[in-house]
């Protein structure tokens, strides 16, 4: 997992160029689906991607009540038989049909250990679009 913060050469800081640093090493992939409130009585209807919740308008930001995460961390250590495919699972399964965002099979450096730690993050305060029409 990466961070990016500006770039300095003697102490001053470069315009437009960013350095890129390391937060967490061996993470491989992180996921978010968003917990979406389709019908307005406060409770999540269905899970669905960022691109999807694109594709709906800015408005569907509103009515986002929790958000799932997903992270895939390798480790050091080589534990997985030779030609055996890892699939690792970063969502529960849902009916809409989200399969390819619920599946992780590493690329590279197949063999080495992985684990998937996800959980689920209720907003505690609601939009206030929701409650008053301010937006």
């Amino acid at each position: 997992m990466l961070c990016r913060y500006p770039s300095r050469e003697g102490g001053r800081l470069l315009a437009g160029t960013q350095t890129p640093g390391t937060l967490v090493r061996g993470v491989e992939t992180m996921q978010l689906r968003y917990g979406v409130d389709l019908d307005g009585d406060g409770r999540v209807e269905r899970f669905v991607p960022a691109a999807e919740m694109s594709a709906q308008g800015s408005a569907v930001w509103h009515r986002v009540h929790a958000v799932q995460v997903a992270v895939v961390v390798r480790g050091d250590r080589v534990t997985v038989p030779p030609n055996v495919a890892q699939r690792l699972t970063l969502f529960p399964p849902d009916d809409n049909g989200h399969a390819d965002d619920q599946i992780f099979e590493p690329t590279r450096q197949p063999r080495l250990r992985r684990r998937v730690f996800a959980t689920t993050v209720r907003l505690r305060n609601p939009s206030p679009c929701q409650e008053a029409p301010l937006c």
